[in-house]
């Protein structure tokens, strides 16, 4: 079994991450890999459970291995917070160890040993240790989302993206002191000079080449290669079974005047109490949106991270302030396909967001997406709490790169 082992590994945690993957394999002519994807990342399975199935069937010589972590619910207290996460990180390890020894018969040291290229998005727990288990493969960093990679996310996560080097060794033991403090940057120059000694340490997390399926992408300092055939894997996508089904039901006949809401991601629950102002922020969204428009009917998309909770009480704060608009929450079976795959289906005239990266005018899906810098303000001011994102800066930065209109300025003519 060992001797049969790929020697390309890719790691996805979500829906959109494993279509990413997909659209890789398809047009990097990649025949003989295997794909680790995440399941407790994405509360709803029905959509992953008929993408996963499509996928073995379309890609027969990959093998696609399913992992489910469980991980400790308690948070980092100071002072403890090395050794909370020494024991989070060895609990990770020794549940990959026992995927790999229950899939290759070897331990997960071992298998990495025989891995030569690994492809990632995101850095997420298990994804580092992987890498660390991986530690001298050649390192090729995939779209998390199909407008990667942004300019703020080489700005802001240089570590990822950039190419080998001791500048980006410096980074991380400096990353490794930040998120674990003096202990945990001594462990870290010990797991780097002998590996194995230690899991905690962040892994060498310079790339050799980064993916994207966008254009002119020419400020990555390293390697970049397009990858072709998005579209191609969209239109295969919608011809899956449940999906086909309910867009067939939903679409004959649209004529796209319909405005897509897409939710941020609402993990924390229930969001509307977290922030006082979060449908208020969406209600000044679509009012700006509407403006000057004959029509008036918004289809809510819960992100593929969310049980669509946050949208169910959306969709009934909309109703009661807005009377005359047509509201719909998007079928829950549709939650989990990315927001660009339903804009082949021709039902949309505009897609809006507090700060969504969807539907970028660079892959040429036709219909534009929106945001509004007065909205992202007033949800930001809704916390009662500081919150880690700003939705204000991701509005900005989306609209400075061309990637989403402004709403508020003149650009609401382009719906007309």
């Amino acid at each position: 079994m060992s001797n049969d082992i790929p020697e390309t590994v890719f790691l996805a945690g979500s829906t959109v991450e494993l279509i990413s993957a997909l659209t890789c394999l398809s047009g990097l002519q990649i025949n003989d890999a295997i794909v680790f994807v995440e399941r407790n990342i994405s509360f709803d399975s029905s959509a992953m459970d008929p993408l996963l199935a499509a996928a073995r069937t379309r890609f027969s010589n990959v093998r696609f291995i399913e992992l489910r972590i469980e991980r400790s619910v308690s948070e980092p207290t100071r002072g403890g917070s090395f050794f909370q996460r020494l024991r989070a990180v060895e609990t990770i390890r020794k549940q990959l160890d026992s995927a790999c020894q229950l899939n290759f018969k070897i331990d997960l040291k071992a298998f990495g040993k025989r891995v030569r290229t690994i492809y990632f998005t995101g850095l997420h727990d298990y994804v580092l240790v992987f890498l660390a288990a991986c530690r001298e493969r050649t390192r090729v960093f995939y779209p998390h989302g199909f407008d990667h990679p942004r300019h703020q996310l080489v700005r802001d996560f240089d570590h990822l993206v950039r190419p080998r080097g001791f500048q980006t060794v410096i980074r991380t033991f400096f990353r490794q002191k930040k998120h674990f403090g003096p202990g945990g940057l001594a462990a870290g120059g010990l797991g780097h000079l002998l590996p194995g000694i230690t899991t905690v340490s962040l892994p060498f997390t310079g790339v050799d080449r980064v993916l994207t399926f966008r254009d002119g992408i020419n400020f990555v300092p390293n390697e970049t290669i397009k990858v072709s055939g998005l579209g191609e894997v969209f239109r295969w996508l919608l011809e899956l079974e449940p999906w086909a089904a309910s867009l067939r039901e939903r679409h004959v006949g649209s004529r796209r005047e319909s405005v897509l809401l897409l939710l941020p991601e609402c993990n924390r629950h229930p969001i509307w109490k977290e922030n006082s102002n979060f449908g208020k922020a969406h209600l000044c969204l679509l009012q700006a949106v509407f403006q000057g428009l004959r029509f008036k009917r918004v289809v809510i998309k819960a992100h593929v991270r969310s049980d669509g909770s946050a949208a169910e009480w959306l969709g009934e704060f909309l109703e009661g302030q807005e009377r005359e608009w047509n509201i719909e929450i998007l079928p829950k079976i549709l939650h989990g396909i990315p927001v660009e795959a339903l804009a082949l289906t021709g039902e949309f005239a505009a897609g809006c967001s507090l700060a969504s990266c969807s539907l970028p005018p660079g892959l040429e899906f036709e219909i534009p997406h929106y945001v509004s810098r007065a909205a992202s303000t007033l949800f930001d001011e809704g916390w009662s709490e500081p919150f880690w994102l700003k939705y204000l800066d991701a509005a900005d930065m989306l609209i400075n790169e061309g990637i989403c209109h402004d709403i508020d300025s003149n650009s609401r003519n382009a719906l007309r």
